[in-house]
């Protein structure tokens, strides 16, 4: 975050998961008081070059916009595909100059708040977030993957694709 109220920087892979007690020890933070944290920051910044996964997630349904940079490894490319799922992709830098930028323009005026409406006002309606489309999808992969077995063929790519 680099806006002027920097007690709201929050990292995705410090998650706000562990408390210490009043004895010293650490315990877990309730799901509910995590999934509420995850919607005090203005804009939340993914880690490089291990990005967020899951937690990209409750970040987006929280309504807090996520930043992230597309690395060439699986575990820093996750985030940039759950935002393409929530259909911000272009929230996804391709450098960490561009992540710089992006999280400075992003800052400014009201766009922040102009993306947090669109994450709450979408949510219901992107592929990420619709269970259905997901257990559709994953029903017919495995219908698909079952023929192709049946038939003794060998393996291939299957594509299931969106009719929505």
């Amino acid at each position: 975050y680099f806006g002027s109220d920097s007690t709201k920087l929050y990292f995705l892979n410090t998650k706000i998961t562990t408390s210490i007690s009043s004895s010293g020890e650490a315990g877990r933070t309730d799901i509910l008081e995590f999934l509420k944290r995850c919607g005090m920051p203005d804009l939340a910044l993914d880690t490089w070059p291990v990005g967020a996964h899951t937690v990209s997630m409750d970040y987006l349904w929280m309504g807090t916009p996520l930043l992230t940079v597309a690395g060439e490894g699986w575990a820093s490319r996750v985030a940039s595909s759950v935002l393409n799922a929530a259909g911000i992709g272009w929230l996804s830098a391709w450098g960490l100059e561009d992540y710089k930028f992006f999280a400075q323009l992003l800052c400014e005026g009201d766009r922040l708040d102009r993306l947090r409406e669109q994450l709450e006002r979408d949510r219901w309606h992107v592929p990420l977030f619709d269970t259905k489309l997901s257990v559709s999808h994953l029903e017919t992969a495995a219908r698909l993957m079952w023929e192709v077995k049946s038939a003794s063929l060998s393996p291939r790519h299957i594509v299931v694709a969106n009719s929505v």
